[in-house]
């Protein structure tokens, strides 16, 4: 009976904090627990501003022997999860630009969910737009590279505005499946995302990877950025050692790039069982890829 009524007063109160957080803008802050002070002064100003901020990484894991107890960590990052959930905003405390491996999973995850990320000290990010066959896996082999941070799919140069899937799936348009991808360069290198690339394609098949065919399905490096095109060079020249025969990937600044339909972003992480050109140990393999030459890799 005193159980009972225990539940239901738990129930009652739960209501209540739900009802009073729906009044007000959700904050979860996320980061090292070597950055105490920050957290402390970031808690203090979101407040202030009338934030309701929920903590996530204050009690994190490093250091902590009893949360390496079996069970207990993933108990942990579960609950992590779920403060996400609650928020309308996350805020990452990156001091000196440190994201820790737990962070950037939990970003990964708001990202994911639709939460806007907002970092207490700007990220430096650069861009690169790869063409690598059909771009549901191509977006989610790049997704599993440490250091890549946001992904979307979409069309990129060819002769006609805003194109539908259905309209450069004839192959009418000119634009190839692409994946725009964004990445920190303190953690993972164009060079060694370039390197992950050419892994992930073969660039002497002209118009076709796996099973895919049309031009819409050929290979590509597209760049914003040109002071990235010695590394680009670079890479080429490495990997055209390997084949007698000359390679057919597109080398060639960006000219456009239009986002594909909601439906195709993240395509395989709402259909894990899609269809897909690229085998599984290929995804494994990116998971464990690392850019040890990069200044704050590996993070831990």
């Amino acid at each position: 009976m005193w159980q009972n009524h225990k539940k239901t007063k738990e129930k009652k109160l739960w209501k209540t904090v739900i009802k009073m957080i729906q009044n007000y803008k959700v904050i979860t802050l996320c980061g090292s627990t070597r950055f105490k002070e920050q957290f402390f002064e970031a808690q203090k100003r979101l407040t202030l501003e009338g934030c309701i901020v929920i903590s996530v990484g204050m009690f994190g894991h490093a250091g902590d022997e009893e949360v390496w107890k079996p069970g207990v960590k993933e108990m942990l990052d579960d609950m992590h999860l779920r403060k996400i959930d609650m928020a309308d905003e996350i805020f990452v405390i990156n001091v000196g630009g440190y994201i820790g491996e737990s962070t950037r999973r939990e970003i990964a995850y708001a990202q994911k969910t639709g939460k806007k990320v907002n970092y207490l000290e700007p990220v430096m990010m650069k861009d690169i737009y790869l063409a690598g066959g059909c771009f549901w896996g191509t977006e989610h082999y790049f997704k599993q590279i440490e250091g890549v941070m946001e992904t979307e799919v979409g069309f990129a140069n060819g002769h006609t505005e805003n194109p539908t899937y259905k309209e450069v799936y004839t192959d009418a348009t000119g634009h190839a499946e692409t994946v725009h991808v964004r990445f920190r360069p303190d953690v993972v290198s164009l060079e060694f995302l370039l390197r992950m690339f050419f892994k992930a394609i073969d660039p002497t098949s002209l118009n076709k990877q796996g099973h895919d065919e049309g031009t819409r399905y050929r290979t590509g490096i597209y760049y914003s950025d040109a002071e990235d095109l010695p590394v680009i060079e670079k890479i080429f020249a490495e990997e055209q050692k390997k084949y007698p025969q000359p390679l057919v990937v597109e080398k060639l600044p960006l000219e456009h790039f239009y986002k594909a339909e909601a439906y195709h972003q993240n395509y395989l992480e709402k259909n894990p069982d899609g269809y897909c050109h690229l085998p599984l140990s290929l995804f494994e393999f990116a998971r464990q890829a690392k850019d040890k030459k990069a200044k704050n890799a590996p993070l831990t």
